[in-house]
């Protein structure tokens, strides 16, 4: 007898995608091999839970499958030798490619093609052990600000249950937050097959001095009244821990911004940002008698109301 996918997965025939997919989900994490090492019949059984949701979770392969099972599960013309579809010992199902299964040897065929073998001599083709991918780790990399900005080499630790590994990967320069960084094959192993990728999403950590404009840096200026209003030359730092002199005009306002040009973040295909310093003007909030006489006689000379 071939084997009942919808036994396998305690479903019935009339079961939904929904329905389908759930019971996959719950049997796949109590039978995976990482849950019981070492367990033949934990990894045999996990191999069945998947080959029957590779079938039953596509409609083309469902609706082929239940043709077949029309001939009540039993291949007619004879003994094959216990060779049926699905048998991971003898098949590989890799389910990359739409609307068909890819052999040990490349070859891609549908499920009609397979189950017509049965009605035939007994195929001579090679085949491979059916392959199980890893699962994919999931993991947020956070990432010091100037890293980010300039690039450079970030090393990280990532836990497998009461294991630790340490990475290190290349930034690239002006990498953004949310971006996706794939280690591949550095996921959760495989059931004969190759492990899982482990994927990366990257948080950029705030830095005291410095914000993010795309390509652009901004950095904040704090002047005084006086800095402000009779113009002065101040040192200004860069996220390249350059030290530039920039010269300030008389009559600078709040919130104006000086632009330091190609002193931004440089991306390795050529692009460019600036360094945008933002003044912030910072007025005294209290005022002595003397102060405040001067502040008042200036108000009167340029006609300021107050």
């Amino acid at each position: 007898m071939n084997k009942d996918y919808y036994q396998i997965l305690g479903v019935s025939e009339t079961a939904s995608a929904t329905e389908i997919k759930k019971v996959y989900r719950r049997l796949a994490k109590q039978f995976h091999p990482d849950s019981h090492p070492g367990d033949k019949h934990a990894e045999n059984r996990f191999k069945e839970i998947a080959e029957a949701y590779d079938v039953l979770s596509d409609p083309e392969k469902r609706r082929k499958y239940d043709e077949f099972r029309k001939y009540g599960g039993t291949i007619p013309g004879g003994d094959f030798g216990g060779f049926h579809p699905g048998d991971s010992n003898n098949i590989r199902f890799e389910w990359e490619q739409p609307g068909g299964f890819t052999t040990g040897d490349g070859d891609t065929f549908g499920l009609g093609d397979l189950f017509s073998q049965f009605f035939s001599n007994r195929s001579g083709r090679r085949t491979q052990t059916r392959s199980i991918k890893g699962q994919n780790i999931q993991a947020t990399l956070d990432l010091p600000f100037e890293v980010a900005a300039l690039g450079g080499k970030q090393s990280f630790s990532a836990h497998y249950g009461d294991k630790t590994k340490s990475f290190s990967v290349t930034i690239k320069p002006g990498i953004e937050e949310g971006e996706k960084i794939r280690l591949r094959g550095q996921g959760l192993p495989g059931v004969s097959g190759e492990a899982g990728d482990l994927i990366l999403t990257v948080h950029l950590l705030p830095h005291p001095m410095f914000l993010r404009e795309g390509l652009n840096i901004i950095s904040k200026l704090k002047l005084n009244i006086a800095q402000a209003m009779m113009g002065t030359k101040i040192q200004v730092r860069t996220v390249k821990e350059e030290k530039i002199q920039l010269k300030i005009r008389a009559g600078s306002q709040n919130g104006e911004r000086l632009r330091l040009k190609g002193m931004g973040i440089k991306t390795n295909d050529g692009r460019c940002g600036d360094h945008l310093v933002e003044i912030e003007i910072e007025l005294p909030e209290r005022l002595n008698d003397k102060q405040r006489q001067l502040i008042e006689e200036f108000a009167r000379i340029s006609k300021l109301d107050y």
